[in-house]
């Protein structure tokens, strides 16, 4: 991941609400999001909390969520 995502989505909401993207776009787009889950995911894993049940079930759901944004991007071809 190039930048943070946080940063990725300020590019995004600076950008005019008619400029078009393409599919491949969201499809990077959802990859990015799946890569910053995992990405806190393996940061937690060294924290302190890591055995924070409520926070590792987020993260479960969280996958869970971003399978089925994976699903419907892919299915928009």
């Amino acid at each position: 991941m190039k930048q943070p995502l946080k940063a990725q989505l300020k590019r995004i909401g600076g950008m005019k609400l008619n400029e078009a993207f393409e599919i491949e776009d969201v499809q990077d787009y959802e990859a990015k999001v799946f890569d910053a889950i995992a990405e806190f995911k393996k940061v937690f894993e060294k924290s302190e909390w890591k055995k924070n049940r409520k926070i590792n079930s987020l993260i479960k759901q969280m996958f869970k969520l971003e399978t089925q944004l994976g699903n419907e991007t892919g299915d928009l071809e």
